[in-house]
């Protein structure tokens, strides 16, 4: 996939999950409807600390990169094997997000500023992406808590599938607020 086709999969991702909860009312947004489990504005919370992370990686300088983190020393993944991957590693073992990724407790009336928030980080996303090269994408790794070392290009459709699996739970675990 290249970065215009990378650029309207996040927009597609990142805007179901917008309108979704844009028919969700406010008071919602920060209640509690499963024990142990996210608000749905935590669930968004969740999905803002990730893109950020991802976009820090993006905005760090090349080199950098590569010394920490080495480079892709295998086949670049589709979208769809990325997918499978990201799935295989899910239903092989109870995974939870690190700690850093564990969202605080959010208020209902910060519905609004939440979706600002991860409508915001997709368009920086999409403004950095633009300065790497289609090669660059594919030769630089960053690290992922589960799955392991992903591409550049991997990461942007690990943003995709993340949000579409978060929206998922939504739908399925939320649908009667």
């Amino acid at each position: 996939m290249d970065k215009l086709a990378l650029s309207n999969l996040l927009d597609e991702k990142i805007n179901d999950v917008i309108n979704w909860m844009e028919m969700q009312d406010e008071a919602a947004f920060g209640k509690t409807y499963h024990e142990d489990k996210w608000t749905v504005g935590q669930h968004i919370q969740h999905l803002i600390i990730t893109n950020r992370a991802v976009l820090n990686g993006l905005k760090m300088p090349k080199l950098i990169l590569r010394w920490k983190f080495g480079k892709c020393n295998r086949v670049e993944r589709s979208y769809e094997e990325t997918i499978d991957k990201y799935y295989t590693v899910l239903n092989g073992k109870k995974v939870k997000a690190p700690k850093q990724y564990d969202p605080r407790s959010i208020e209902a009336s910060e519905k609004s500023l939440k979706l600002d928030q991860l409508v915001g980080l997709k368009n920086q996303t999409k403004k950095i992406l633009n300065k790497w090269s289609e090669n660059q994408m594919s030769k630089y790794v960053l690290p992922h808590p589960a799955v392991g070392k992903l591409t550049i290009r991997e990461f942007i459709y690990f943003i995709a599938l993340h949000t579409e699996h978060h929206l998922n739970i939504l739908k399925k675990d939320y649908h009667s607020i």
